[in-house]
């Protein structure tokens, strides 16, 4: 994140005639970049002037070169607040909305109720600034706030309908209600899938399209379409970030809830390579080896079935190794010694899964 541009002219300003020394003073050491002794200054004239908004809005801009964003704030809405007569009006603009902001992105996982007065106020000097509506949106989505979070986002949805971040966000939101209202839920998971897509065109990246893929994922039993789509979209981010593990795995469960155990297979194989130990991985592609060998034996390829077999043979043994006391691995390794022909291994195997079985009971 860029540091804020406060020091120097950007918050001196011109020094003009001053009716206290402390006021010359602290624009001097500002001027020269001696935080400490501007505020040493700065807060001798709040003691002097206690209603005195320039006093308060010098003192946060000491706590700003000193990078206190959040003491800089609660000074800056001192002033804020004291200014009646618009004394502060051709000091206050942008470097004092980004004190605010930062204030806020700084406060907010500790004192979310303070960073939102923080957004608040930054809104009040600049009602249409994106950063601020959003971030006030985020603390409403924490707070189970949804509606409210839908106004501020579709406020920064009418300064910018361009800006895909008020997609997502407002898929979230969506998403959210869908699982508080039982009987608006199909109608809300409607919203957040027209904005996951709306996020996708005006940005096509991995993670956007992971996110619809994702979110297909999750609600599959909502419609029979959302398995395969979940499947294009996974499919679709890994074309933009090849390298990204998490994407293979993704896209081998959602090829095989799709029964499409070759795909499924490959893409798991892949993942592997990044986790080579990964239990459930592991799991899931024998599953998908020794499904896709099934489909093969049914249709007549007996060759290409065992080869599969033999490979799911080897996937068993390994997790078998990594965790010798889960029966299901036993079992599964038990039937594909039998796909192979090694009848004594698979008697071997079963007999291992029966007694964690009863050990289990």
């Amino acid at each position: 994140m860029k540091r804020l541009l406060i020091a120097g002219a950007l918050i001196l300003g011109i020094i003009g005639c001053a009716s206290t020394p402390h006021k010359t003073s602290v624009k001097i050491y500002i001027q020269q970049r001696n935080w400490a002794k501007a505020l040493k200054e700065a807060r001798a004239w709040v003691q002097e002037a206690p209603n005195d908004p320039e006093a308060y809005y010098w003192l946060a801009m000491a706590y700003t070169g000193m990078q206190k964003y959040d003491s800089a704030a609660d000074n800056l809405i001192k002033a804020i607040d004291l200014d009646k007569n618009g004394v502060l009006k051709d000091k206050i603009g942008t470097n004092e909305v980004n004190i605010l902001l930062t204030a806020g992105k700084n406060t907010y996982s500790q004192d979310k109720e303070r960073a939102l007065k923080y957004f608040e106020y930054a809104l009040k000097l600049s009602p249409n600034n994106k950063a601020a509506l959003l971030s006030v949106a985020t603390i409403f989505i924490q707070e189970g706030k949804f509606k409210e979070a839908e106004e501020y986002v579709n406020k920064a949805k009418k300064i910018d309908d361009k800006n895909p971040l008020v997609y997502s966000y407002l898929a979230t939101i969506y998403d959210s209600l869908a699982n508080r209202n039982p009987d608006k839920k199909l109608e809300y998971l409607r919203k957040a899938e027209e904005n996951l897509k709306k996020t996708v065109e005006l940005k096509p990246t991995a993670e956007n399209y992971a996110s619809l893929a994702s979110f297909y994922l999750s609600y599959r039993n909502e419609d029979s379409t959302f398995a395969n789509l979940a499947e294009e979209n996974f499919k679709k981010a890994i074309e933009k970030d090849t390298a990204n593990e998490n994407l293979y795995f993704n896209y081998g469960m959602a090829a095989f809830i799709n029964k499409h155990y070759d795909v499924a297979a490959k893409s798991f194989e892949k993942f592997l390579k990044f986790e080579p130990n990964d239990e459930t991985a592991l799991e899931y592609y024998g599953l998908s080896l020794y499904s896709y060998g099934q489909k093969l034996e049914d249709s007549g390829k007996k060759s290409m079935a065992k080869d599969l077999y033999r490979k799911a043979v080897e996937v068993y043994e390994k997790l078998v190794q990594l965790n010798p006391n889960n029966p299901d691995y036993y079992q599964m390794l038990s039937v594909c010694y039998l796909k192979v022909g090694d009848t004594k291994k698979a008697q071997k195997a079963m007999k291992k899964y029966q007694a964690l079985s009863k050990k289990g009971n």
